[in-house]
């Protein structure tokens, strides 16, 4: 039981290494001036510091097999400012935000429904499992 835990940590951590890189972050025209668009900029970044949370989306169909090339966005709590980014060939991507709070997600990819909901960020490492249903 211990070697799959470790296995699983070592996957995660694999995964936060290589799923999320810079140039795959594309800024959403932000507020000028706020101090929340400057902070969601920092998160485009990756953070300033290591108390910024992080969140891993993992994009799974019906059968738990993954979606590659999703599109899965995270816009702020003002609507002022999001980071998209598509999930890597395990249908993972990862998210390092600006703070705790309510972020509106939305994922898809062609051929299955949209998800479009608020979600609350409170911890600092969250994995969100994410079932697309086929159109």
């Amino acid at each position: 039981m211990n070697f799959k835990l470790i296995l699983a940590f070592v996957a995660i951590m694999t995964t936060l290494m290589t799923s999320c890189q810079k140039g795959d972050v594309m800024p959403a025209p932000a507020n000028q001036g706020t101090e929340r668009a400057e902070t969601f900029a920092n998160a485009r970044r990756g953070g300033d510091d290591d108390d910024d949370p992080i969140i891993m989306h993992k994009v799974v169909r019906s059968n738990g097999t993954p979606i590659p090339l999703a599109d899965v966005k995270m816009i702020d709590e003002n609507e002022t400012d999001s980071i998209q980014l598509s999930t890597n060939l395990a249908g993972e991507c990862t998210f390092t935000l600006p703070g705790n709070g309510i972020f509106h997600l939305k994922i898809n990819s062609s051929g299955y429904q949209e998800i479009d909901t608020m979600i609350n960020v409170v911890d600092s490492f969250s994995v969100r499992v994410n079932e697309l249903i086929e159109q």
